[in-house]
């Protein structure tokens, strides 16, 4: 993520504001001018907005990036939204929606299920479809809420009033939610918080849910009035079940997620919804989960395992990290200072020989790297079992406000390099991290031609893996020519590097050589 975006971001996260549309504006065409070819999608133009002129001024600023850049504009859009058309005079213009046919056959499909004062009536039936096919102007969506409006009539007479009030026009979408949620309030006490708490975690969820899943998420008790989804998740991770900690048999483990479905979610994605909920509250529910070694552990088996973050990790021989690590990982700064203040170490090491400022870096969280950084135990230069630094961990990950972080202390070396002999550069080199590269090469003291263990640099790793814009970028810095040449001569293992270079699809490669 560019500098621009996260600096945008922290800014009005901190403050609790929305970034105006200059704002906006500006981190765009920050974006723009670091790419060669932009495709800017608008979608949904229609739900912007509805205060008079808000739409104008949008449109403005999109389209005033277009003369001064190379940007190439979709959007889309419900039909007859005043004022859009003016705006892509010179464009093309598709038009999609769906066959009258298609959504009078969804409607006959589900009609069995309405009331007997419907489905029991073939006349009224085929009325129904046809003024809902007729007002919906070939929206799906749109058709199964005004279905849905009729499911509590219980008289034709009550069906037919309905039917000469659903909402038309480009404000029916909305007006069908506002419809459909005053129907959700109207219920039972049971029946609407049940509903709402439905509503709330498929709002909330940061994947769609299994309907398994959603109902493990319902099941939760809390002692809250309100549902709250941080909360949620950490209840269902702090179960009695989970007290006996990580498991270290592969079938114990499977029965366990097989017991409890929402585990994989929760141990996921529940510090996100901790962050997210700025609440005071929240905190101090993450604070005391986090304090709980046994069911840290179980957690953290379940996010390695299912997740994929650390192919080496093993059920059999399970990591242990600690409550400081992973609030650093999670860029939970507020709960890293707390743990802080209660005694816990700042330069303490996990089984793999990482602190918890290697977490923050690698995850890119600028202001716990800085709390952090500000704690007098803090080693910003320790190393791993890779003998890797924070450094390139936060390098690898593409965080250069991070980065910039780190090099403000005069004991972090920016060319520090690991078991294998690569420094930073050579290593987002070879993962492809141009603006990463752009910025190391800002650097006055970073060494642009040193090799790793086995002669590799920076320059041949950007090659071997086709990186063009890298190699050219490192080549303008070194001022010397011959890219392919020099890395064959550089070292034999690659000795057929400017044959490899000449086959790759990357053409700034190509010009190069």
């Amino acid at each position: 993520m560019p500098p621009t975006i996260r600096n945008l971001y922290h800014r009005h996260n901190n403050n609790q504001t929305r970034p105006s549309l200059d704002e906006i504006v500006q981190a765009l065409q920050a974006v723009i001018d670091s790419r060669e070819q932009v495709y800017l999608v608008v979608d949904a133009l229609e739900e912007y907005s509805k205060t008079a002129g808000d739409l104008t001024n949008f449109l403005n600023g999109i389209f005033q990036l277009q003369p001064e850049r190379n940007v190439n504009i979709l959007a889309t859009s419900r039909p007859n939204i005043a004022g859009i058309r003016r705006y892509f005079n010179n464009g093309m213009e598709l038009e999609i929606s769906a066959r009258e046919e298609d959504v009078r056959q969804v409607l006959e499909n589900a009609m069995p299920g309405m009331l007997s004062c419907i489905s029991s009536k073939p006349p009224l039936q085929k009325q129904v479809v046809e003024v809902i096919v007729k007002a919906v102007d070939g929206m799906f969506l749109l058709a199964r809420l005004h279905l849905d409006s009729l499911r509590d009539k219980l008289q034709r007479k009550e069906v037919l009033k309905a039917l000469e009030n659903l909402p038309t026009g480009a404000d029916a979408l909305n007006i069908a939610y506002t419809e459909a949620i005053e129907r959700i309030d109207s219920q039972r006490p049971g029946c609407r918080d049940l509903a709402k708490s439905v509503l709330t975690w498929i709002s909330i969820a940061r994947r769609p849910l299994t309907t398994p899943e959603l109902r493990h998420a319902l099941a939760i008790e809390l002692d809250e009035t309100e549902l709250d989804v941080a909360l949620s998740s950490l209840a269902y991770l702090s179960y009695d079940d989970f007290a006996e900690g990580a498991y270290q048999s592969g079938s114990a483990f499977e029965h366990r997620l097989h017991k409890y479905i929402l585990l994989d979610y929760c141990a996921e994605n529940w510090a996100d919804h901790v962050r997210d909920a700025l609440d005071e509250e929240v905190d101090e529910a993450a604070l005391e989960f986090l304090e709980d070694d046994q069911r840290i552990a179980n957690a953290v088996q379940v996010r390695m395992v299912t997740g994929y973050h650390f192919q080496r990790y093993s059920v059999k021989a399970p990591i242990k990290i600690g409550a400081v690590h992973i609030a650093a990982q999670f860029g939970l700064t507020k709960i890293v200072s707390q743990l802080l203040d209660g005694g816990a170490e700042a330069d303490v090491k996990d089984d793999l020989g990482s602190t918890p400022l290697w977490y923050a870096a690698e995850y890119g969280h600028r202001e716990t790297v800085e709390l952090l950084m500000k704690h007098a135990d803090t080693d910003t230069d320790s190393t791993d079992e890779q003998g890797r630094t924070p450094l390139p961990w936060a390098a690898g990950g593409g965080h250069v406000d991070v980065l910039k972080v780190l090099l403000n202390c005069p004991t972090v070396n920016a060319n520090s390099k690991d078991d294998n002999g690569q420094s930073p550069l050579s290593l987002v080199a070879r993962e492809g991290h141009r603006d990463v590269v752009e910025f190391l090469m800002t650097l006055d003291d970073v060494q642009i031609h040193a090799a790793d263990r086995r002669g590799n640099t920076a320059l041949k790793w950007a090659a071997w893996n086709g990186y063009g814009d890298i190699v050219l970028a490192l080549e303008a810095k070194s001022q010397r020519g011959g890219a392919a040449r020099r890395i064959s001569l550089l070292d034999t293992e690659f000795e057929t590097t400017t044959e490899h270079i000449y086959d790759m699809s990357a053409p700034h490669v190509q010009e190069t050589v």
